[in-house]
């Protein structure tokens, strides 16, 4: 057994003391000692015994202690010696003996942290020990067992499903939370922790779960039983209803009435007391499941009646949050925190065109149920029982509109014409929540209610206006096709212009409300919106000058927004004099360290790449600033792995600043090498390769994009490191988790960009690279990287079409399978007449899949200069295959032959 050098524990134990001393020098002499310790290799024993053994030490030392073991495991457990892990693995379980709550929930942290930083295989044994000890009769050790297994499960439930040779760790736990559930003895601690486990598991579909199923709900309708029962067990039964409703819905769907009843129950004793209000929040989630759960729909259908009256009761502010609202107008500056924004995460991953309909029509869904998720969260991010309650009914509205919509509206009729502005404006929020799923079913009372909402946005009361914004917004799509009719200035000429004059609200919720309103319209109706960009302008102007932080991220968004929609109309030097140098003046205020510095860097983004050379005087003002950041963090980011003591840089302004200069890229195309020669070194390529060999995936997703993009739109800019960027976007198509998923699909786009240049150069490497595209065409889920492997394959297959046509046979039906519905383009263009030439090169390699590519052609929409190419390879394989008219065509949809037709005579 480890023990300790005396001097060493000492000065180390006072190292930690003087820490948390008052006196600032005290604690930068103190720290300074303790990053000397970072260097020693047994630092982590040291810790563990100041926070396990030592007798001498003071409560808050040793939990500084075990705290800076938690973090060290955090960030360093694979370079701990193995005497350390052996010392600490022995040690550390006594924590949770301790008589003290603060040891033993550090001790939890620090089993979370080995666990999490080793997986599970590295300690087996904690599992089987942990169970034990939750097993005890010492209700403090059970508790603390449980809340580290809680944790544990919490960020190992997949692992711990698994079968190792004939063992299941799942299978071992499960039946004892079941039995820690039922015994009487527990507390409500105890109870509440082995249901999450539970949870955890069942979120999985775990086999181990569903053998237990019936004792589960059993035990779990028990509880639910129990009269006074604690908030936080209300909440996890709530939280398992829920789990199990996704998970095993034939299992629930017997039992839907009564775990109902429950959850509106916990509604009903939760939802008005503030510590409680948790568990009201878990009941709601359950409804929002429910919604969209498969279902006896009958059955919900006759719930409903009980339930939507519910979730419409608990929509309007409570008293609390009605004072909050009041008082906004006297808010003090946020903190800048607040303002990062949640959409800087890494650019899209590059993609062929479009996806194959079906599969866009399933994305294009799970981006709508993401963007309603976003339209019910706060202007803070908090997410409270009134959105959760404005979402279920959203949900509901979708799957059962006509049943929702007879409920409701008297509802809403009645809370319309309320005399208290909560109670209204709790009805413009459900008004809005079922827009999509009740539109047809309300359209003969739109004319009217529309009419009410743009009058609305005149009332004297901030929260009414700010949800009128909102739920207008929400009917952009009915006020479109009334203008389209000949009503425009009826309804949306007088929304927009009654939306505009809320820019200029007191409220910041309220700004922020009108904007993203407006951001809202130009995306449904950008064709109609031109004759009213000058207002929005000129509201945008005013808002950059004038909006505290938290609505300055709604003009930051607008301005993206009019970019993407509106660049036609916005490329102008007036639109650029109006909005640039206001952005620019912000930028030059901020410190680097200031948060919306994000919310400029995606501004220039947008601009860059929509303008380009319109920026004029401002482009490569703005080009350096960028240049420098992104340079700046690199270094910083070099220097953090030569020294663990120096700062790192934030890795979302790494990615940021890289693709607002791929914005450049884009924006200024042929002209951009003359504004990146501005900065001649790092050179764009040196900057894009330190990216590429970055740990984070986000980075590298960001980085084979610009590579990409600078391929496509100035290779100039590449040209002199075109090896490097080759050997890295290669190493780039492997991938071991779905984090890296996205920065895989930009590698192998860019590898399909770069190989248009590198021609017959690309050779040598082609042995590497064909395995990997291989196994991406053949195994991805993803349609948008089969695509891009299937466009990256037929390019290289042109170039190198000995090397890569003796294996057609091999990805032939994966590549029409991936290529038939991508829409027309040059993309698509260059990879079809890649894989012709392979097809010359080696005809009996499509045998297998002349079906399939023949269905391919068919949909093709334009062919214009492959229509020979593709006659050439059809009367081919006519001549080659005899009855081809006869035999093989017999195959083929009617409508396919019809469509290939042409190229057969």
């Amino acid at each position: 057994m480890w023990t300790p050098n005396q001097s060493s524990l000492e000065s180390l134990t006072n190292a930690l003391s003087q820490s948390l001393a008052r006196d600032a020098n005290v604690r930068r002499q103190a720290q300074s000692v303790l990053d000397g310790y970072l260097y020693n290799p047994e630092l982590p024993q040291y810790l563990c015994f100041i926070f396990i053994q030592s007798d001498q030490s003071l409560l808050e030392t040793r939990a500084t202690a075990g705290t800076f073991l938690k973090n060290l495991i955090s960030s360093s457990f694979a370079s701990f010696t193995d005497l350390a892990k052996s010392y600490i693995k022995t040690v550390i379980t006594k924590g949770l003996l301790d008589t003290t709550p603060l040891i033993r929930n550090i001790t939890g942290n620090v089993l979370t942290s080995i666990i999490r930083s080793g997986g599970i295989l590295s300690w087996p044994e904690l599992f089987p020990l942990l169970i034990s000890l939750a097993e005890s009769n010492e209700l403090s050790v059970q508790e603390a067992a449980l809340s580290s297994l809680e944790k544990i499960s919490e960020d190992n439930a997949a692992e711990l499903d698994k079968s190792y040779g004939n063992e299941q760790p799942s299978a071992f736990m499960i039946p004892k939370f079941i039995a820690l559930l039922s015994r009487p003895s527990s507390s409500n601690s105890i109870k509440k922790y082995s249901i999450a486990c539970i949870n955890y598991f069942a979120a999985l579909g775990s086999s181990a779960v569903f053998l237990s199923i019936d004792q589960i709900l059993s035990t779990l309708f028990q509880i639910a039983q129990q009269p006074d029962s604690d908030p936080a067990i209300q909440s996890e039964v709530c939280v398992a209803f829920t789990t199990f409703l996704q998970a095993f819905p034939a299992n629930i769907s017997p039992h839907l009435d009564g775990l109902v009843n429950y959850c509106l129950h916990v509604i009903a004793t939760n939802a008005e007391i503030d510590d409680q209000s948790f568990a009201a929040l878990s009941a709601g989630e359950f409804f929002i499941t429910l919604a969209s759960a498969n279902s006896d729909r009958l059955a919900i259908t006759q719930l409903l009646p009980q339930i939507i009256p519910v979730l419409f009761k608990h929509m309007p502010y409570s008293e609390e949050e009605q004072e909050e609202i009041l008082a906004e107008h006297n808010a003090i500056e946020e903190n800048p925190q607040n303002v990062r924004p949640s959409h800087i995460k890494s650019r899209d991953a590059k993609s062929a065109p479009h996806q194959n309909s079906s599969e866009q029509s399933q994305q294009e869904a799970e981006d709508d149920d993401e963007e309603d998720d976003d339209d019910f969260e706060d202007e803070v991010g908090e997410w409270t029982l009134r959105r959760c309650c404005a979402s279920a009914l959203d949900s509901f509205s979708n799957k059962y509109p006509e049943n929702v919509i007879e409920i409701l509206m008297p509802l809403l009729l009645t809370a319309m014409n309320a005399s208290d502005w909560p109670t209204r404006e709790a009805s413009i929020l459900a008004f809005g929540a079922v827009s999509e799923g009740c539109l047809n079913f309300i359209s003969p009372q739109l004319p009217e209610l529309i009419a009410y909402l743009i009058q609305l946005l005149d009332t004297a009361e901030p929260p009414v206006q700010q949800i009128a914004c909102w739920t207008l917004s929400r009917y952009t799509p009915w006020i479109i096709r009334q203008s389209e009719q000949g009503f425009h200035d009826v309804y949306y000429k007088p929304m927009v212009n009654g939306i505009l004059k809320c820019f200029y609200s007191r409220s910041r919720n309220v700004q922020t409300a009108a904007v993203g309103a407006i951001a809202t319209i130009i995306e449904k109706s950008s064709h109609m919106f031109i004759s009213c960009l000058p207002d929005v302008l000129q509201g945008v102007h005013y808002g950059l000058a004038n909006y505290k932080r938290s609505s300055i991220r709604a003009i930051y968004d607008i301005i993206v927004i009019i970019c993407d929609y509106l660049s036609y109309a916005v490329a102008t030097p007036e639109f650029v004099n109006q909005i640039v140098p206001l952005i620019i003046q912000q930028w030059n205020q901020l410190s680097k360290d200031d948060t919306l510095v994000f919310l400029i860097l995606d501004a220039y983004t947008a601009l860059s790449g929509s303008l380009g050379p319109v920026l004029g005087g401002y482009g490569p003002e703005i080009f350096k600033q960028c240049h420098n950041l992104l340079q700046e963090s690199l270094v910083m980011s070099q220097h953090a792995m030569q020294d663990p003591t120096a700062e790192e840089p934030d890795i979302d302004l790494i990615i940021a600043s890289l693709d607002a200069l791929d914005g450049f890229v884009r924006g200024y195309q042929d002209q951009a090498a003359d504004l990146f020669a501005l900065i001649p070194s790092p050179s764009y390529s040196e900057l894009i390769l330190m990216c590429t060999e970055y740990g984070d995936p986000d980075v590298r997703q960001s980085a084979f994009g610009a590579i990409g993009d600078a391929a496509l739109y100035c290779y100039s800019l590449i040209s002199d490191n075109t090896a490097q960027l080759m050997e890295a976007t290669i190493k780039g198509l492997d991938y071991n988790s779905d984090e890296e998923v996205a920065a895989v699909n930009n590698a192998v786009w860019a590898l399909g960009e770069l190989s248009l240049h590198v021609g017959s150069d690309i050779q040598k490497q082609v042995p590497t690279i064909y395995p990997k595209l291989l196994k991406l065409l053949l195994s991805s889920d993803l349609a948008s990287l089969k695509e891009n492997a299937a466009i990256t394959l037929s390019r290289l297959g042109a170039i190198s079409a000995p090397l890569i046509a003796p294996h057609l046979k091999d990805f032939a039906k994966a590549w029409c399978d991936a290529m038939t519905y991508v829409a027309d383009s040059e993309e698509k263009e260059s990879a079809y007449r890649g894989m012709c030439v392979l097809i010359a090169e080696n005809p009996h390699g499509l045998e297998s899949a002349l079906l399939p590519f023949l269905t391919a052609i068919a949909h093709y929409g334009d062919p214009g200069s492959l229509f020979d190419t593709f006659r050439t390879v059809i009367q081919g394989y006519k001549n080659m295959i005899p009855g081809f008219n006869e035999q093989l065509l017999a195959n083929l949809q009617p409508d396919i032959v019809s469509s290939i037709e042409p190229y057969l005579y």
